[in-house]
């Protein structure tokens, strides 16, 4: 949808649409685009576009809403826009591994994930345009979500958490808790979460039983670490690993 985000001084208005020209996004991906600008009556010059991913997550109790930047990409001009005529302007914009993900199995977790559009040019008055990212989970997290499903254990939310945790290797001031609810008929009626912190190697599985709203890191049960490679998605038995992972934190033996 076409978006009226700025005017020039000394010139007409501007129509801007961003548009991302993938099907199915992932962590670690880079996506095509292009911006697609109208010209209004008088027509404009635009010196250049910046692109940025943003994550953005609602107030929980005791904590605030907030959004962090999780890359930027830029588009250099200038860009000459004729009167009402259209310009298109290719972009590309990559997905950092520590990306999160916005949904599993086609169902949404409640993260928000946004292409944010500004056009560059200080003459110009602020503006910008937004749209939504679906990303979906790489093989590794499907594999891993997928047998703790077949231990009776479902994904059913996930949201950002602006906090730091100790000891790992966390990419931004913010980190994805995945909330796994106990479905099995054994009475241990044991909900969890699970932390991701994904890169290019892997990722570092923190798993833990759930805080029950308890919000500070340090002050929830202690959480088991565990290390998964892309490469060992195929040669890996995932049921018999994350059971293994269970039968440790129901024994609470957290390192």
């Amino acid at each position: 949808m076409f978006t009226r985000i700025l005017a020039r001084a000394g010139g007409g208005p501007v129509d801007v649409d961003a548009q991302v020209l993938a099907g199915v996004i992932r962590p670690g991906d880079t996506i095509p685009g292009q911006v697609v600008v109208r010209g209004g009556l008088l027509g404009t010059e635009i010196q250049g576009f910046s692109f940025e991913v943003l994550a953005s997550w609602a107030a929980a109790p005791g904590a605030r809403a907030g959004d962090d930047e999780v890359n930027r990409a830029y588009a250099y001009g200038p860009f000459s826009v004729p009167r009402g005529e259209e310009v298109v302007v290719p972009f590309t914009v990559r997905l950092p591994w520590a990306t999160p993900f916005t949904e599993v199995a086609g169902r949404a977790l409640g993260v928000v994930l946004e292409l944010r559009t500004r056009v560059d040019d200080s003459a110009l008055r602020a503006g910008s345009d937004e749209d939504l990212l679906h990303v979906s989970p790489l093989p590794l997290h499907e594999a891993v979500l997928d047998a703790f499903a077949g231990h009776g254990y479902t994904c059913e939310a996930g949201r950002l958490v602006e906090e730091w945790i100790p000891d790992v290797d966390q990419p931004y001031d913010f980190y994805q808790l995945l909330e796994l609810r106990d479905r099995t008929t054994d009475g241990v009626g044991t909900d969890l979460e699970l932390v991701l912190l994904t890169n290019a190697v892997g990722c570092e599985v923190l798993l833990r039983r759930s805080g029950h709203g308890v919000q500070s890191w340090e002050e929830k049960p202690p959480a088991d670490r565990f290390v998964v490679a892309h490469h060992d998605l195929d040669r890996t038995d995932w049921n018999r690993l994350v059971g293994d992972w269970l039968r440790q934190v129901r024994a609470g033996r957290a390192v």
